[in-house]
């Protein structure tokens, strides 16, 4: 009979607000519509600076609206 995990062991989460998590992220995500032939500007900015209690976090800004990848000028692909 296979081990039962418990129930209680907390689920590890990505961490995508750290400086290298959220390169990480928008580094996914530029990648992951490039390859379905989409260019998306994305952008790490910091939202939260040392001096706050929580230390710094980051996020990652997007040309996506809605999830999705807006009409490109210049010949590139995307959606209306």
């Amino acid at each position: 009979m296979a081990e039962r995990l418990s129930m209680t062991k907390r689920l590890r989460t990505p961490d995508h607000i750290s400086a290298t998590g959220a390169n990480e992220l928008a580094l996914r995500i530029a990648d992951y519509w490039r390859a379905r032939g989409h260019l998306v500007h994305v952008q790490v900015v910091r939202v939260i600076d040392e001096q706050s209690t929580e230390g710094c976090v980051y996020a990652v800004r997007s040309s996506l609206v809605g999830g999705l990848p807006q009409r490109e000028e210049h010949g590139q692909r995307g959606l209306v």
